[in-house]
């Protein structure tokens, strides 16, 4: 896992402040704020790329997913492959569960921040390309 600076491509979305954030809040045990950091950096940085003009968005259904939507779109469009596509449901899913399901986020995602974290940062840099 690297803990250098981010390096993106000039942008309108730069989510160096949002993962350095995540990263600190780790390094401090607190990883509840860190998922939530990782998916709001997820959804931003998809937004920015892969939905800029909110055509995804506009299209969701009430109980769909716009995050999920978005991977699958950054993953046909070639943006990010199937590993990234999968680590960032679990980046999803982590946030997610920090919010809502607190048990199940200590059980299946509290001890895989960093891997989370790390997995995050390889997508936006992915997305960034």
């Amino acid at each position: 896992m690297s803990f250098d600076a981010i390096k993106v491509n000039d942008s309108v979305f730069d989510g160096s402040e949002y993962f350095e954030e995540a990263h600190r809040c780790d390094l401090y045990g607190q990883k509840i704020a860190a998922a939530v950091l990782c998916r709001a950096l997820l959804e931003a940085a998809l937004a920015n790329r892969v939905d800029s003009d909110q055509w995804i968005k506009d299209q969701m259904k009430p109980q769909s997913s716009y995050i999920h939507n978005m991977l699958l779109q950054a993953k046909l469009a070639g943006l990010i492959d199937q590993n990234r596509y999968k680590a960032g449901i679990i980046v999803w899913q982590a946030g997610n569960d920090a919010i809502h399901d607190l048990l199940k986020f200590h059980q299946f995602y509290a001890a895989k921040m960093p891997e989370i974290i790390d997995s995050t940062r390889k997508i936006l840099e992915d997305l960034m390309k």
